[in-house]
């Protein structure tokens, strides 16, 4: 059932400050969706009985994995 589009404003609230989210540099945008996608990950695993554990791989150990 499309409706009209709906007008968001998004803030972020960093160091007690809200920000709009226009403001955020592309660096902050990145890691506020990693972050986010990484809740909403976790979250809907924990309801299916899962446990998630995210790795951080360096630069260095990406390209490891992709030769070997």
């Amino acid at each position: 059932m499309a409706g009209r589009p709906l007008d968001v404003e998004i803030f972020v609230r960093q160091n007690g400050e809200l920000r709009p989210y226009g403001e955020l540099t592309e660096e902050e945008k990145r890691t506020l969706s990693e972050s986010l996608n990484k809740r909403a990950i976790r979250a809907a695993a924990g309801l299916r009985g899962y446990d998630v554990e995210f790795l951080d791989f360096t630069q260095e150990q990406k390209k490891e994995k992709k030769q070997g």
